[in-house]
């Protein structure tokens, strides 16, 4: 229930066509990279090794892009993210019910799917739909 919940807020935002967080474009286009450039190991974003964190979002980023065969696809560049906050939620709900039981768990797990830390992160820089 709360699973579907976290699908129907998180889901619309994978279409938005701007990205509009700085990091996320970011990570995007180092994702795009690691795909047209087959290198998986190290990331590269505007020609510079990007080493500040791990490389564990631009592998998720990357996959669906492999995949797919598309790279230029904001819903596809964001699907690994979406699929990571519905597992948040899923984890969230199954750990909860261990510790505070089935009732605790569902709210917690609710208020952390409609919270707007996880529908949408804080605003950054406003960039432009990714070339």
């Amino acid at each position: 229930m709360v699973t579907g919940l976290a699908a129907i807020i998180l889901l619309p935002g994978a279409f938005k066509t701007v990205i509009e967080r700085e990091q996320e474009c970011r990570v995007v286009l180092t994702a795009r990279n690691m795909v047209h450039r087959g290198q998986w190991l190290i990331p590269w974003f505007e020609n510079h090794v990007r080493v500040e964190k791990p490389p564990l979002m631009y592998w998720l980023t990357s996959l669906p892009m492999k995949i797919t065969g598309r790279t230029h696809s904001t819903p596809v560049a964001r699907a690994a993210a979406v699929y990571m906050g519905i597992l948040f939620i899923i984890v969230l709900t199954s750990v909860g019910k261990r510790i505070v039981g089935h009732r605790a768990a569902v709210l917690a797990a609710a208020a952390a799917a409609t919270s707007p830390l996880v529908i949408k992160p804080p605003p950054g820089v406003l960039i432009p739909r990714i070339p």
